[in-house]
């Protein structure tokens, strides 16, 4: 166990962790100023202004050592969401952003902030975090990336990242924009309640959409995890309002059993098929 932080007022918030195949430990955090102990030849050394820049350490497996740490962000807020190691040994984040200027790369998806108050970012650092391999924004003209299912301290920042075997960057989160960059063939396009869960995948070098398809209600609904299932589609869980999720035949629990249900689904087809669907 070992403390991280700046000597800020405000404090360090941490907010998602993982770890790579030798163990070594990966923390993404919230620092609210300068301070924060970067590494020498860090990619962002500085503090980068506004409220808070999302804080990355890189530990050894047992805490004793720092590898290596750098501030990611821009001229307004900046949060992580969820972490993982590809097998270059390249941390991979997924966060949102309120910051027009966040890191972003170019030739990724997206390198212009969408609109509307937040982005969702996909960020592949370097192995050794002085750089960048790539970064990209993902969104639309509303709110990306927030989860408002719940007003517990931190929640609007979940939802999940996951890689495949080539690199691929699998996401589960939600968004309240109509324009949401869905891909052809998804299974829904269009916003129908107050915000939906959306799932894509992205290219190892975030420079395309490999599929995208948002999921939900004539209600709320957020997607929170997912995993992929080896053939390019994803299982996903999720919460939600609402009574008219497209439950599978002989699903589980077809109907919803409450004010708010969690929900399990199987997207297959490149985002174009909801193959199971079951509240619980």
């Amino acid at each position: 166990s070992t403390l991280s932080g700046t000597n800020q007022a405000q404090g360090n918030y941490g907010h998602c962790a993982t770890f790579d195949e030798g163990g070594n430990i990966f923390t993404g955090a919230i620092s609210f100023g300068p301070g924060y102990p970067t590494s020498l030849g860090a990619f962002q050394e500085v503090f980068a202004g506004g409220v808070n820049d999302i804080a990355i350490s890189k530990l050894s497996p047992t805490g004793s050592q720092l590898y290596y740490a750098t501030y990611i962000g821009g001229g307004a807020a900046d949060f992580p969401h969820s972490l993982m190691v590809d097998q270059n040994d390249e941390l991979v984040l997924f966060g949102t952003t309120y910051s027009q200027n966040y890191p972003v790369t170019p030739g990724s998806f997206s390198p212009t902030f969408n609109g509307g108050s937040t982005d969702i970012v996909v960020t592949r650092f370097l192995s050794d975090g002085t750089g960048l391999v790539a970064s990209t924004f993902v969104g639309g003209n509303g709110v990306d990336g927030l989860n408002y299912m719940t007003d517990n301290h931190g929640d609007l920042y979940r939802g999940e990242l996951v890689l495949d075997e080539v690199g691929n960057i699998y996401v589960a989160t939600s968004t309240r924009s109509t324009n949401f960059p869905t891909t052809p063939g998804a299974y829904a396009s269009t916003m129908a309640g107050f915000a939906h869960g959306a799932a894509f995948c992205l290219s190892p070098d975030l420079s395309s959409m490999v599929w995208c398809t948002l999921l939900g209600t004539d209600a709320n609904d957020a997607l929170l995890g997912i995993r992929t299932d080896g053939n390019g589609g994803a299982y996903v869980s999720g919460a939600t309002t609402g009574n008219n999720l497209p439950t599978s035949p002989g699903a589980f629990q077809p109907n919803a059993g409450g004010s708010m249900d969690a929900f399990i689904a199987h997207i297959t087809g490149n985002g174009s098929t909801i193959q199971a669907c079951t509240y619980y």
